[in-house]
């Protein structure tokens, strides 16, 4: 072919960087699925790097509101390089004060000459956070083993809202719980308020 074109010479060029490709991208979120309000939590996610020796990276932390409105919550560093191309950050300790649905969004700021992306640069999660918390009554015949273990579980749970009654107290006696009961609820609208009943050994006649 060459020789019916009449070509003395063949030159290949090849045309492009011979360097690594440079990118940063998201790789993973970690949020929990569902929260209650004012209780604290944590978001973890993972940066990768390629192609760059040392960079330092800035990560934001945004809330998507269910209308739409985005607030930025926190903005850490994170250092990467050839040796340790791949870094984990987490914010921690966060709170929300209302409850709802919110996407919370962990976003990298890419150097100036690499585009920013969507798809490498954004990951985000959907946390539902509960208004209340779980209330609980435990009433039972007397102080057992099992009533003293379940009462400091709950008591201990975040999540947990508990209301004790122990049948065998004097009527003087301080009943237990983070919500301190004067008497055993006997009506309906006060029953109503609780969520989970659990009875151990109750004595049917009080």
């Amino acid at each position: 072919l060459i020789e019916q074109r009449r070509v003395a010479h063949t030159l290949v060029l090849p045309i492009g960087d011979p360097s690594a490709t440079q990118t940063l991208r998201q790789t993973r979120i970690d949020a929990p699925e569902k929260v209650f309000q004012k209780d604290p939590f944590t978001v973890r996610a993972n940066v990768e790097s390629q192609g760059y020796d040392d960079i330092t990276v800035n990560v934001s932390l945004k809330r998507e509101t269910e209308g739409g409105a985005v607030e930025t919550i926190g903005t850490q560093q994170v250092r990467l390089g050839t040796d340790d191309p791949e870094g984990l950050h987490e914010f921690a300790d966060l709170r929300s004060k209302e409850p709802g649905v919110f996407t919370y969004l962990v976003e990298i700021e890419p150097p100036e000459f690499e585009p920013a992306a969507t798809e490498r640069h954004v990951q985000l999660s959907q946390i539902e956070v509960l208004g209340e918390k779980t209330r609980v009554l435990v009433v039972a015949g007397g102080p057992s083993h099992e009533f003293r273990f379940l009462r400091n579980q709950l008591i201990r749970d975040n999540t947990v809202s508990l209301s004790a009654w122990l049948l065998s107290a004097d009527p003087d006696f301080p009943q237990d719980g983070d919500v301190v009961l004067e008497r055993l609820p006997d009506d309906r609208e006060t029953l109503d308020e609780f969520d989970v009943f659990v009875f151990l050994d109750p004595d049917s006649s009080k």
